[in-house]
């Protein structure tokens, strides 16, 4: 009898062990509200791509405003992607520094074989591709030329902006203004501040204005005047086309003639 008991303990405690592993061994069901841990993401980080000296006629070590540098001499090139810097002399600083770039003596900036800037110094920052040009500045691409004493010109965006007074001219007119910035990439450019535009049947003088180098469009809002042989014409929103003559006029608009003074809403004209 007593063997018999000791059996069936064995096997109870056997059957226990086994059933027990079982549970253990039962992969846990996820709960259908329990939010799984996203994998760890990982940052792409941009290569920055280096500014390369391409030509100069010899190199100097040296030390400029407390920064160390590498001074180039005679015939200086540097390049980065589709941009080049030509110049008499550059700085390049060193170390953490060695994207930037200090150019003197008939500098020339050239993006894409499209772009052109030329002034007697400039800075040059190469992790963020913009560039400050000053003394004489000319910039040209194929449908304008743009002259001011200091120039902003974004790489990245193609962009040029100043803020010292700029004057341009295409081959129907002549436009300035105190600042204004110029996409290449779009054509457009955007004036502000004492704003002029001179072509040949009128005089137009503003405060904000836009004008497409492409079109040939002059986009106008706020007080605007327009002075022509015929009359004079006041508006405060409206657009210009140069090259068709045809004038579109809001808010205020009206003609003031040595004969009459004529105001509308809306106006068209066109100039024979």
């Amino acid at each position: 009898m007593n063997y018999t008991k000791l059996l069936f303990s064995l096997v109870f405690s056997l059957m226990t062990v086994i059933v027990f592993g079982q549970q253990q061994a039962k992969p846990q069901q996820q709960r259908p509200n329990q939010q799984q841990t996203p994998p760890p993401v990982r940052l792409v980080q941009t290569e920055k791509v280096p500014v390369q000296l391409q030509q100069a006629d010899s190199l100097v070590g040296g030390t400029f405003n407390g920064r160390k540098i590498d001074k180039l001499i005679g015939n200086v090139i540097f390049k980065q992607k589709d941009g080049t810097l030509y110049a008499d002399s550059v700085y390049q600083y060193k170390g953490a520094e060695s994207n930037q770039l200090e150019a003197f003596g008939n500098v020339r900036i050239n993006q894409a074989d499209t772009v052109t800037i030329t002034g007697n110094h400039a800075t040059y920052n190469g992790d963020s591709r913009t560039a400050e040009i000053d003394g004489n500045v000319v910039m040209r691409d194929p449908r304008m030329t743009l002259t001011t004493p200091t120039l902003y010109y974004n790489l990245n965006t193609k962009t040029a902006t100043y803020t010292e007074g700029g004057v341009i001219v295409d081959p129907e007119n002549r436009l300035q203004s105190r600042r204004g910035s110029y996409n290449t990439v779009t054509k457009m450019l955007d004036f502000q501040q004492d704003v002029n535009v001179t072509t040949a049947d009128y005089n137009i003088k503003a405060q904000n204005m836009k004008y497409n180098t492409l079109t040939k469009v002059v986009y106008f809002q706020g007080p605007t005047f327009i002075k022509g042989q015929q009359g004079d014409l006041y508006a405060e929103e409206g657009t210009y086309n140069t090259l068709t003559k045809i004038s579109n006029f809001g808010r205020n608009a009206y003609i003031l003639t040595k004969e009459y003074r004529l105001g509308a809403i809306n106006c068209t004209m066109t100039r024979p």
